[in-house]
């Protein structure tokens, strides 16, 4: 058996992933993986002149753009989540985020108007021709909040495909475990690095097959905007979790969980079969009916 590791910065993070394979070709299929990571970078990121997700953004009000398979797929569940997370997640809160940027706000009297600016039914989809256009002038789209769940997705049906049964995937901390059962931790997010320039777990808990999301407010700060305010969230949450076998629809929800409020972030995760942990900013741990005996909590 080999074991094998592929180690790429791409989507704005660090990318490990490692299997343990008998197949000749292990190293073709970790580069063509490799390489379908990079590609999708290229489509998604809005840092990138020439993307997809910038093209859109440029030709908001104006006129659809066609786009690969992926972007057109990745569109559609978005709006599918925003509906199910009621707004809370919503690739076009762009505006939002960057409000204080004033090259980007040249139709907006004042910030209040980037309200009418976000908004998921804006996007118009045709099936047909494959594009996508955003209704008006001055909206644009972020897939930072889903980009890396989806993109797991298609990672993981990869390995199925090449009967890849065993290894680790981290896409810069959405992450899972095939074949063999691994001690996930989640971070304490009221502390720094340690001294071996590691995170320390404040919560561990043993997981086969099980796609791991972790949003936070800690590394980046409070970098989490409220589509229907378009202020930075205020909630009790600091970091929340959630585990299942849907790495974008989790990715979303992870997202919103922040806006939603604790309560209804439960329920939608009980209607969606899926597991959560979440630490608030006073400390307190709380876990969903199938977490609590797995999980262990530092002291």
């Amino acid at each position: 058996m080999k074991r094998i590791e592929k180690i790429f910065k791409a989507l704005g993070t660090l990318n490990i992933i490692q299997v343990v394979s008998e197949k000749d070709d292990i190293n073709n299929i970790l580069d063509n993986i490799e390489q379908y990571v990079m590609e999708m970078d290229d489509k998604l990121s809005i840092f990138k002149e020439n993307s997809e997700a910038s093209l859109i953004n440029n030709n908001a009000g104006i006129k659809p753009v066609t786009v690969s398979k992926d972007t057109f797929e990745l569109i559609k569940l978005s709006k599918k989540y925003s509906v199910l997370t009621e707004g809370m997640f919503d690739i076009t809160v762009k505006p939002m985020v960057n409000k204080n940027n004033k090259k980007n706000f040249e139709q907006c009297v004042n910030f209040r108007d980037t309200l009418g600016f976000t908004d998921y039914n804006s996007i118009i989809l045709n099936e047909t021709m494959h594009s996508v256009m955003l209704e008006n002038a001055g909206q644009g789209m972020d897939f930072g909040a889903i980009a890396k769940g989806y993109i797991m997705d298609r990672i993981i049906e990869i390995f199925k495909y090449n009967f890849v049964e065993n290894g680790t995937i981290n896409l810069g901390g959405t992450t899972i475990s095939l074949g063999n059962k691994t001690t996930v931790g989640i971070r304490n997010p009221f502390k720094p690095l340690n001294e071996s320039g590691y995170h320390e777990a404040v919560i561990t808990f043993e997981s086969i097959d099980e796609i791991v999301v972790t949003s936070g407010l800690y590394e980046q700060g409070n970098h989490i905007i409220n589509p229907k305010t378009g202020e930075k969230v205020s909630g009790e949450l600091i970091s929340a979790t959630i585990i299942g076998n849907n790495g974008a629809m989790q990715d979303a929800i992870a997202t919103a969980c922040f806006g939603l409020g604790i309560e209804k972030c439960i329920n939608l995760l009980k209607r969606c079969n899926l597991g959560g942990v979440f630490i608030f900013k006073d400390g307190r741990i709380f876990a969903t009916e199938g977490m609590i005996q797995r999980i262990h909590v530092k002291e």
